[in-house]
């Protein structure tokens, strides 16, 4: 019953408060959530094909692949957004 109350208490507190989200990852976000479970598969593969199969390595992966995805993401949007901003505007929904 605390789980079920407490999403219902976000969700009114998020529907109801004007509550804006901003910063340098709000504008990326679309890209982030579109490109990262691609990026994200060939970054976790090429750890597991060019590092040790222990525990430590897979710790290492669980924390370190999303951080270098996000960064290669933001990375390409930039510099996508700067080179091609129609076409990046066209992809990222008119967001730019």
């Amino acid at each position: 019953f605390r789980d079920l109350a407490m999403a219902f208490l976000l969700f009114f507190v998020v529907a109801s408060g004007n509550i804006r989200i901003g910063g340098a990852f709000a504008g990326l976000s679309f890209m982030i959530y579109s490109i990262h479970p691609l990026l994200l598969e060939i970054i976790e593969k090429s750890i597991y094909l060019y590092c040790p199969h222990d525990d430590l390595w897979m710790m290492i992966d669980y924390i370190v692949a999303p951080v270098i995805c996000v960064l290669l993401i933001v990375g390409i949007c930039l510099l996508w957004k700067k080179v091609l901003p129609k076409m990046y505007q066209a992809f990222n929904g008119g967001r730019i």
